[in-house]
């Protein structure tokens, strides 16, 4: 939730954005990085609750992570 504002405020400044027409739900724009708030959530509660487990085990879900978020970018 800390997160969230400060890739909104990310996304409507670099116009990552959705427009509203006919056939979306919305009616005004809206930003589309959410994914990336819920990625970089995900990385640093893993990173908080799992302090001393070595790096090499986190790295398949970053990188994981890291692709899908990159494919839901793109």
């Amino acid at each position: 939730m800390l997160i969230t504002p400060i890739v909104k405020k990310l996304a409507f400044k670099i116009g990552a954005t959705d427009q509203p027409n006919l056939r979306k739900v919305h009616q005004k724009i809206m930003p589309r990085l959410g994914g990336l708030a819920i990625y970089i959530s995900f990385l640093l509660g893993l990173l908080i609750m799992r302090p001393d487990t070595p790096y090499h085990e986190h790295e398949a879900i970053m990188v994981g992570g890291g692709i899908i978020l990159l494919t839901g970018v793109l």
